[in-house]
């Protein structure tokens, strides 16, 4: 998970994003680039690393969006619908999330409109889109009138808050809008500006996940706290809060904090899924596991990796595999990336994992991950000749991960002293 993130050495952090953007490695750039903190770097550091997510959520948002219409051309509306979701989850740019907003898929003859969630890119939608030029994010704004805009982002939040929301002063309506639209400074000295009488826990709320994405984490906290004492059943802020604990080191605070919402049912799958973190953390994977199975109903992609990796380490491999395969992400005909390299370790189902790499290549050409994945299921075919070229290709990619680098290199040298097998 993102608050566990991996620390950096003296190197300069945004180096490996920088090569991965240049190979257009846009998943493996988003994953490293969301464990970086912010406050870490410099000004002109943040603006690059912003810059950075933002495009690469915005490429894996397009592709998704090719996906599904794919999806739809084949007549997969179930599975068009994942690369949808999946689309409104990574897309940041403003442009790029009102499209995906326009786009729609087939309900029983009626076309149903998913809109896009409240996320901080730059491709065009495929067909099904609504919108027919690739618009700016200062055209979205102009056609947009304020109401609109509002239901937009709170298209993201759970439907029980809309209301509230709705009926939110002129001076918070603006700070939340500047919010959401990447108008930090902007929307910190408008919320700053909000009388204290009108300071409520939506304030109080907003204010906080601001200062957090803008990576002052002692005011965060010190405004989701507020929210909370104003209004103890926010089960938004106590999650935020929980996040910049666990964030901060404070996993004793955010621990009791878990314990306690664990009575709250809409709260009970988010805390099983942060406690199987913690309990992974502190190396007691039984305990993981049983949060983690308690937590996998929700979905969330991270839990059900952690998860599955603890159920494989512990042999439960059929357990492992079933989490696996709820993971989206795979195409209309193929297995998501993470299933398909299950099923290299286990040498299983080659076809299937080979197909979910040959797609994974169309989409991030040259990803030495996926060539080193191919040219395994080679090897274990016996087509060694065949495997060594992509092979060669992967060791000379210095930007490669140390193990996947050893991977490899060991396989090479069999595949070379067998290439005529």
């Amino acid at each position: 998970m993102s608050f566990f993130s991996r620390l950096f050495g003296n190197s300069d952090p945004l180096d490996s994003l920088r090569r991965a953007r240049n190979r257009g490695a846009w998943a493996d750039l988003l994953a490293r680039g969301e464990e970086i903190d912010p406050e870490k770097l410099d000004p002109a550091g943040k603006q690059e690393l912003a810059s950075l997510l933002s495009n690469a959520g915005d490429a894996l948002a397009q592709i998704n969006l090719e996906e599904m219409e794919a999806c739809l051309r084949a007549g997969d509306t179930a599975r068009a619908a994942e690369h949808l979701s999946l689309a409104t989850e990574k897309a940041r740019s403003d442009a790029m999330r009102q499209r995906v907003a326009g786009c729609s898929l087939p309900t029983g003859g009626v076309s149903t409109v998913i809109p896009a969630v409240a996320t901080p890119a730059a491709a065009g939608c495929a067909g099904s889109c609504s919108s027919g030029h690739a618009a700016s994010a200062q055209e979205i704004e102009d056609d947009l009138d304020d109401d609109t805009r509002l239901e937009l982002i709170l298209s993201s939040y759970p439907p029980a808050w809309r209301e509230r929301y709705l009926g939110m002063g002129g001076l918070l309506r603006s700070a939340f809008f500047l919010s959401h639209e990447g108008e930090e400074k902007g929307a910190l000295k408008s919320f700053d500006s909000v009388p204290d009488a009108e300071r409520d826990d939506l304030f109080f709320f907003e204010r906080g996940a601001l200062l957090a994405r803008m990576g002052d984490g002692n005011r965060a906290l010190e405004d989701l706290q507020k929210a909370i004492v104003l209004n103890p059943d926010h089960l938004l802020a106590h999650k935020a809060l929980i996040d910049l604990e666990l964030a901060a080191g404070k996993t004793a605070s955010a621990e009791s904090r878990l314990r306690a919402l664990l009575s709250n049912p809409e709260g009970e799958v988010f805390c099983h899924g942060r406690l199987c973190a913690i309990e992974a953390n502190r190396n007691n994977p039984g305990r993981a596991i049983e949060h983690g199975l308690l937590a996998a109903p929700g979905g969330d992609p991270q839990v059900l990796l952690m998860t599955a990796s603890l159920l494989e380490k512990a042999g439960r491999l059929g357990e492992a595999e079933a989490l696996l395969s709820r993971l989206p992400g795979g195409g209309c005909s193929g297995a998501n990336l993470a299933l398909a390299e299950f099923w290299v370790r286990h040498s299983l189902h080659p076809d299937k994992a080979l197909s979910a790499f040959k797609g994974a290549l169309r989409h991030d050409p040259g990803n030495s991950r996926w060539l080193l994945r191919i040219a395994q299921i080679y090897n274990a075919r016996g087509w060694r000749k065949d495997a060594v070229p992509l092979l060669e290709n992967v060791v000379s990619d210095a930007g490669l991960d140390a193990g996947l680098a050893q991977e490899a290199h060991d396989l090479l040298i069999i595949c070379r002293s067998n290439g005529n097998a």
